[in-house]
């Protein structure tokens, strides 16, 4: 079974983004680096969420699973489009869990889940 440390803290903010953007067939990197922008408020390079796609790409827990016609607008390079694996799903899903098994009683400082 897949062990939740197997994962990084901007590793499964990336995996979060896959699994939400996967759902409208455009998780791509540009659009993971801008998910990721307006759901934490934070500035990310686009080159680490690169990094870090190609890094669970080879650990098994994402699927490329289409690539676009090249363009010349990206130079001709392929957009390539993501997946999470059944194992990517139980990763992350027990990242996540450990998350909330963690902050669960803590006298946190606003509302977590409203980012306030």
């Amino acid at each position: 079974m897949p062990k939740a440390d197997n994962l990084a803290g901007f590793e499964t903010l990336v995996l979060l983004a896959v699994l939400r953007l996967q759902q409208t067939d455009n998780a791509y990197g540009a659009t993971i680096a801008r998910e990721l922008e307006t759901r934490t408020s934070r500035w990310i390079l686009v080159p680490a969420v690169y990094e870090s796609l190609e890094t669970m790409r080879k650990k098994g827990y994402l699927v490329c699973c289409q690539e676009a016609e090249p363009t010349p607008l990206r130079g001709g390079k392929r957009r390539r489009f993501y997946k999470l694996t059944a194992e990517g799903e139980t990763v992350l899903n027990l990242a996540v869990r450990d998350v909330f098994s963690l902050a669960e009683g803590l006298p946190l400082w606003g509302d977590i889940r409203n980012g306030s």
